[in-house]
Formats: C-alpha cells, structure tokens, sequence
C-alpha cells in the first residue's frame, strides 16, 4: 500500500489512464475515510466527461477558463425550475450557470424562469401561452439557432399574482400528497 508521499504526480507523458489512477491515488490517500463509492462517483463523472474536454486552461481578468480547440461556439439554452414562487430564487443559479456558459467559450441564447413549478402540473393552463413561448423558442432556435427577444419576453412572462397564495396552494398540495403516501404505507403494511 502507497502512503501520501509515495504518490507522485501526473504528467503529459502519462497517458490519460495513467494520470487519472494518480489523480484518484491521490484523492483517496488524502480523504481516506471517504466511502469507495463516492470515488467510483468520481470516476464515473470523469470518464463522462473527458470526452468532452479538452486540456487547455487559460488566466485571464482574475479567472481560470477552459479553453476548447474548436472554434465554433456551442450554442445553449438554460431552463429553470424552481419550487419557491419568487424568480429571485433564481439569482444564484443563473449566475453559475452564466459562469460555466463563459468559461467553456459558449454563447448564451436564452434563460427560461419557471418558478412554483409545481404549477407545471397542478395547474398547466395558468402557464398555457409561456410553454407554448418555449416551444416557438426551441423551434425559432432549431431553425433559425436564435431565439427572438419578443418570444423570450413572453416565454419569461410573469404568471404568478400572488406568491403568498401561491406558497400555501404548495403547501397544501404537499401535505395531501404526504398524507395519501401514508395512506399508501399502511395499506401496504395491511397487505
């Protein structure tokens, strides 16, 4: 068994495979006391994406950005669900993901705010013109690879009146929900 110091580093003579055992040798002696799991968690999130990346970093303005070798920028699109009424819920996230969008050279072409989401299914026709908005985006995107600022506008449109109301309908809606599963629980224990 290696100790910490009988770990050296990888190198860009080393095969992928070989650094990655190095990297995670490292990992573990480390974090000895993390489950084998969360390692092969790790593995597995690396080998998904090591596919996509490519080993090109540079610093610029502060930051670290992962350069990619081709040249033509990868269009996206974020959708955002949350379960809180408020659209501030949303703040943090967007950030993040406008970060990781910068950072892998990507051009943002639209963000998609639905809060209460729970109103997806509980009530469908309250949000009626924003998904049909989403769908004319995604259609508009795949045609034309934009998306039209009016369409954006109406797919983002404020649905919620009152976020108080809204927050109890929620609340409501789990504790029915809570109380049919325990239902549910003792009626499987009868049987």
């Amino acid at each position: 068994m290696m100790g910490k110091s009988d770990i050296g580093f990888a190198k860009p003579s080393m095969s992928w495979e070989q650094s990655i055992e190095i990297n995670l040798a490292r990992y573990y002696a480390a974090a000895p006391q993390k489950p084998l799991r969360q390692v092969v968690i790790f593995i597995k999130m690396v080998e998904r994406l090591r596919v996509t990346l490519d080993a090109f970093f540079e610093f610029r303005n502060g930051r670290t950005y992962h350069l990619k070798s081709n040249k033509k920028k990868q269009k996206v699109v974020s959708i955002f669900t949350a379960g809180n009424p408020e659209r501030e819920s949303f703040v943090s996230i967007s950030r993040v993901f406008n970060r990781i969008i910068d950072n892998m050279g990507w051009q943002l072409e639209g963000e998609f705010f639905f809060p209460a989401s729970h109103l997806l299914v509980a009530e469908p026709e309250l949000l009626s013109n924003q998904l049909e908005a989403v769908t004319m985006c995604g259609q508009g995107f795949v045609s034309k690879g934009k998306i039209s600022k009016e369409l954006l506008e109406a797919a983002n449109r404020e649905y919620i009146d009152d976020p108080e109301t809204t927050l109890h309908h929620m609340t409501q809606m789990i504790l029915k929900m809570r109380k049919d599963n325990q239902a549910n629980s003792a009626d499987r224990k009868v049987l």
